[in-house]
């Protein structure tokens, strides 16, 4: 691919949102993060899992804790009351971490990306972006099943940005800080 610069660590090829991770020591596609729960660095091809992790065990924790509500299960010091605060103690952690990488998603950005800012030009709305982690066939998004769209190394960009800057060009591709652009 001729457009993409060679990573100082590992001497390969890097593509667009591909980064090296120093724990596999590998340069992994569409990197997000390396996830020491999981022992393993969510990317391109792993991702869609990590969200439906995420997805799922938020839910299960949040019908866990109703339930545990609901009858009552927090008193008299036993063994459930124990399982209720841990499982509080999940709800609180895992819920804003879904949130956030929900969040994510729906904006096309990675971790890195966006602790970078590099991530901006690559938010091609929010059902094309959900289509690049989950895929393509609506009704398998909640499933563990299918492909992310695309193949990790060509990755669309929003055509409403400059892609070097990552600033807005409108439709006329012109800068609205340009002198001899009209506001009228």
């Amino acid at each position: 691919h001729p457009e993409c610069p060679v990573d100082q660590t590992c001497s390969f090829m890097k593509p667009p949102r591909s980064h090296f991770d120093s724990v596999s020591m590998s340069l992994v596609l569409g990197m997000d993060h390396y996830c020491p729960f999981l022992a393993n660095t969510v990317g391109f091809y792993n991702r869609k899992h990590f969200m439906l992790l995420l997805v799922w065990g938020s839910l299960a924790a949040v019908w866990v804790l109703m339930f545990s509500v609901a009858r009552g299960s927090f008193s008299n010091g036993t063994p459930s009351s124990i399982a209720f605060g841990l499982n509080i103690l999940l709800v609180v952690v895992v819920v804003p971490f879904c949130l956030f990488h929900v969040k994510m998603c729906l904006a096309n950005q990675s971790s890195i990306g966006a602790k970078q800012q590099t991530d901006a030009t690559f938010d091609i709305g929010w059902v094309g972006n959900m289509r690049q982690v989950f895929g393509s066939t609506v009704w398998c998004w909640l499933i563990p099943v299918g492909a992310p769209e695309g193949d990790g190394i060509h990755w669309p960009v929003n055509q409403m940005l400059e892609v070097p800057t990552g600033k807005y060009q409108g439709p006329n591709k012109q800068s609205p800080d340009d002198p001899n652009v009209s506001l009228l």
